[in-house]
């Protein structure tokens, strides 16, 4: 009787043991669309990321294509690689945060570091993932924008270049001049490196007045 029992004990185990590997099986060999497998990932990040996403980086590659505007979100990760991140912006969305750009003095534009909320997406027909931007956040840019600042104007009095252009003279005057030639000229608006210029006079970074003494 002992021999029968533990027979069927381990006839019992084999077949639980063939319909786990039956399982496994038909799991392991599932096969998708494409499209298939592209709402699936979508299901996935819409249960994962159900509120959208915030995300920051630097703004690259801006595009417009019918009221539209495009973007790459870049993250320099050092020895020559980087991250990113495909963005759209549409033109509805855009229309309703430049009041919040407006009154922050700044713009959708290359070089600038945000923090963007959106919707993620894979987009089946060019195989990529992309953030739907919603909202923008301007303190995390102005933030980032006045420590560049501090920083240029620190080398800038190492250097030397912070006395030289603030001393009055011919030369001074004059790029005094062409810094007026509009009066909101904007550390915002400028380029972070001295080596190009100002976005709105036009002058070396490093010689515009306004955009370094300005407060």
């Amino acid at each position: 009787m002992t021999d029968r029992h533990e027979f069927d004990d381990e006839f019992d185990d084999e077949l639980d043991d063939d319909d786990e590997d039956d399982e496994l099986e038909s799991f392991a060999t599932t096969t998708y669309s494409i499209s298939e497998l592209a709402s699936a990932i979508n299901g996935v990040l819409e249960d994962g990321f159900d509120d959208g996403v915030w995300v920051w980086g630097e703004i690259s590659s801006v595009s417009v294509k019918g009221g539209h505007t495009y973007f790459t979100l870049v993250e320099d990760l050092g020895g020559g690689k980087r991250a990113q991140l495909n963005v759209n912006l549409w033109a509805g969305v855009l229309q309703r945060i430049r009041p919040v750009l407006k009154s922050s003095g700044l713009a959708i534009q290359n070089g600038l570091r945000v923090r963007v909320r959106g919707e993620l997406d894979f987009y089946a027909p060019f195989g990529k993932l992309s953030l739907t931007m919603q909202e923008i956040d301007p303190r995390f840019t102005l933030g980032d924008i006045a420590l560049q600042r501090e920083e240029l104007l620190r080398k800038l009095k190492e250097s030397g270049r912070y006395d030289a252009n603030r001393r009055p003279g011919p030369t001074s005057r004059k790029r005094s001049r062409g810094a007026g030639s509009d009066s909101r000229c904007r550390w915002s608006t400028c380029v972070f490196r001295a080596t190009r210029p100002c976005a709105r006079c036009r002058m070396p970074f490093a010689t515009c007045r306004d955009a370094v003494t300005s407060t």
